[in-house]
C-alpha cells in the first residue's frame, strides 16, 4: 500500500488530464505540479540541511586550535555559505526529480489509455482508475494518444536540458489541451 502523501500525490496527478479543458487550467495546474514538486524537495531536505549546518557549526568550534575569534567566525561564514550554495543545488535536483516522477507517473496513465484505445490485451497500471481510463480511450484515437505521450516526453526532456520546470510544465500542458481540450475532445 502506498503511504498517505505518496497517494494524495498520485491521485492529483491523475486527475491532471480531466482538469486541462481550457488554457488557464492549464497554467493553474502547471504552477501546482511544480510546487508540489518544491514542496516534496523541501520536505526532503529540511531536517537534513539543519542538521548538516549543526554538523559543520559543531566541527569549527572543536577545530578552530589557536585561530582568533575574528578568524574562525570568517572561515565559518565562507563554509556556511558554500555549503548553503551546495544545499540550494541539491534542492533543485530533488524538485527535478520529485516532477519527473509526476511526469512518469502520467506517461503511465497514457500508456493505460493507449492500451485500452488499441484493444490490447494487457493489464493496466493504474487499475484503480480503469473508467476513467477507458471514457479517456474511448474520446481520443491511438494517434492523439501518442502525441501526449510525445510532450510528455519533450517535457522530461526540456527539464532536463535546464529549462525552467513551470515554462516546460506549462508547454506540456498546453500541447495536452491543444490536442484535445482546444477542439472540444476531452
Amino acid at each position: 500500500a502506498l503511504k498517505p502523501d505518496v497517494r494524495e500525490r498520485r491521485e492529483r496527478v491523475l486527475a491532471v488530464p480531466g482538469r486541462i479543458g481550457e488554457l488557464a487550467g492549464c497554467v493553474t495546474v502547471a504552477g501546482e505540479l511544480v510546487e508540489v514538486a518544491a514542496e516534496e524537495a523541501k520536505q526532503a531536505t529540511t531536517e537534513f540541511d539543519a542538521a548538516e549546518l549543526e554538523e559543520l557549526e559543531r566541527t569549527y568550534e572543536l577545530t578552530s586550535g589557536g585561530k582568533g575569534a575574528r578568524g574562525r567566525s570568517r572561515a565559518l561564514d565562507a563554509a556556511k555559505k558554500e555549503l548553503q550554495e551546495q544545499q540550494k543545488v541539491r534542492a533543485k535536483r530533488l524538485q527535478r526529480d520529485a516532477l519527473d516522477r509526476t511526469l512518469l507517473d502520467l506517461l503511465a496513465y497514457y500508456r493505460d489509455v493507449l492500451t485500452v484505445a488499441i484493444g490490447a490485451d494487457a493489464e493496466l497500471v493504474n487499475e484503480d482508475i480503469s473508467a476513467d481510463i477507458r471514457r479517456r480511450a474511448a474520446s481520443m484515437r491511438p494517434e492523439e494518444v501518442l502525441r501526449d505521450v510525445d510532450a510528455i516526453l519533450a517535457c522530461r526532456d526540456a527539464i532536463a536540458a535546464n529549462v525552467a520546470p513551470l515554462l516546460a510544465v506549462e508547454a506540456m500542458l498546453i500541447s495536452l489541451w491543444k490536442g484535445h481540450g482546444a477542439a472540444g475532445g476531452r
